[in-house]
């Protein structure tokens, strides 16, 4: 078997991939040291004699059956379900359960999932099968255990180099994934974070010095700040909400400072502004115009007026367009940038879900000039969206000041 299985096999979800990475690596090692250990961790007790006809296989068929993973010996067989993300059905585990019971010799089945309770369908198949298999049990373990058995077995260091390597990239892989167990909060990563404290805490002091005089400059130039969600400030921190599913959000890695045009029509934040965006993730900061670009009226203004808004693009250095995707913060950089020699359709636009149009500061970020560069910046791209009428417009039979432009079902979030 191969850790290609999966490619192989056209199989490739993100579960199937996981599956023949992990197990195929397995399948490569060594039987006495690895495999033996590694199975008896899990529940598959092999005795002596039968560890040199162990066999591991994936996605092939048994009966009526697929299992995920086959694992075999001239004493027992066994059956490993995998799940990753996706439901467990009982009756998936029962048909299983039934073709290798009738296997002429011992016989397991395994569910393996990332959940921290054994599944409901577990349960309900055991109850089942119970008519006709009294006694029936269906084992069920976590990739989290699964982890910790190959991080035990690295540490006894009992394996050739070769497979230690091996079952240490396991483990990268299943880091990436966050399936690993839980290992304890280290000390100095509380005292890396206590000692930026200070240097994050003098930053954002920064910030809000600039924002307090940015914001009362741009009056002069009719621009004014833009109140995103309600709050009482102009400052976007990091847009999304923070889950447990994923860490990488808990923190902010930008503020952004939004405004619009005095003139434009009042619209909800995310869809539509100007703004001057500070990150903590790189030494530089943007100036720029980001519009919902997926679908709606404004994807549909992004078309109408490309042309002439690529021209004036190309008028100017260190301006660039950048296309951000789905589900991408604004600050890793995950984006494409566009070519405004050339013009982009309706289809381009869909599978991304900002158009954010940029100037980048590299320099003079330090010393009272960030001031000037900012509102100089600031207009002038204001300047180049009302050139282009790119800006929220008022529903045309309600003109009264205030008007909340609905944007015809452009529903971003703010990333």
């Amino acid at each position: 078997m191969s850790v290609f299985e999966a490619e192989v096999r056209h199989r490739m979800s993100e579960e199937d991939s996981l599956t023949a990475k992990v197990f195929g690596t397995l399948s490569l090692l060594n039987k006495n040291e690895i495999l033996s250990p590694f199975f008896s961790a899990v529940g598959l007790r092999l005795t002596p004699e039968e560890i040199p006809t162990l066999t591991v296989r994936l996605w092939r068929m048994y009966g009526d059956v697929e299992p995920d993973v086959i694992i075999e010996t001239s004493k027992q067989l066994a059956f490993i379900e995998v799940k990753l993300d996706s439901p467990v059905s009982s009756d998936q585990l029962e048909k299983e359960f039934r073709a290798g019971s009738k296997a002429k010799k011992p016989f397991n089945m395994l569910l393996l999932t990332k959940g921290y309770r054994s599944p409901q369908a577990v349960a309900d198949a055991e109850e089942h099968l119970t008519k006709e298999y009294p006694g029936a049990r269906i084992g069920w373990i976590r990739w989290q255990d699964l982890y910790l058995v190959i991080k035990e077995l690295v540490s006894r260091d009992t394996g050739d180099s070769v497979s230690l390597s091996l079952l240490k990239e396991v483990m990268r892989l299943l880091e990436s994934k966050r399936l690993r167990g839980t290992m304890g909060i280290r000390a100095d990563w509380l005292e890396r974070v206590a000692e930026s404290q200070q240097s994050l805490l003098l930053l954002c002091e920064e910030i809000a010095i600039i924002a307090q005089e940015l914001n009362s400059r741009v009056i002069a130039e009719r621009i004014e700040p833009l109140t995103p969600g309600g709050t009482a400030s102009n400052l976007d921190r990091d847009g999304r909400g923070a889950t447990l599913s994923d860490p990488a959000n808990w923190f902010p890695k930008y503020f952004e400072l939004a405004y619009r045009d005095r003139d434009w029509a009042v619209t909800q934040f995310g869809h539509r502004h100007l703004y001057a965006r500070f990150y903590l993730t790189k030494k530089e900061a943007d100036v720029g115009f980001i519009i919902a670009c997926n679908k709606g009226k404004p994807q549909q203004d992004i078309l109408d007026v490309q042309h002439q808004l690529f021209e004036e693009l190309q008028k100017r250095k260190g301006v660039q367009i950048h296309l951000i995707p789905y589900y991408a913060s604004k600050a890793t950089g995950e984006t494409e940038v566009v070519d405004t020699s050339s013009s982009i359709d309706a289809e381009t636009l869909s599978s991304f879900l900002w158009m954010d149009i940029r100037y980048t500061l590299t320099r003079d970020l330090a010393g009272p000039a960030i001031i000037d560069n900012l509102l100089h910046l600031l207009v002038d791209l204001r300047n180049i969206i009302n050139e282009v009428e790119l800006y929220p417009k008022r529903i045309k039979d309600k003109e009264t000041e205030g008007q909340v432009d609905s944007e015809s079902g452009a529903s971003p979030t703010p990333v």
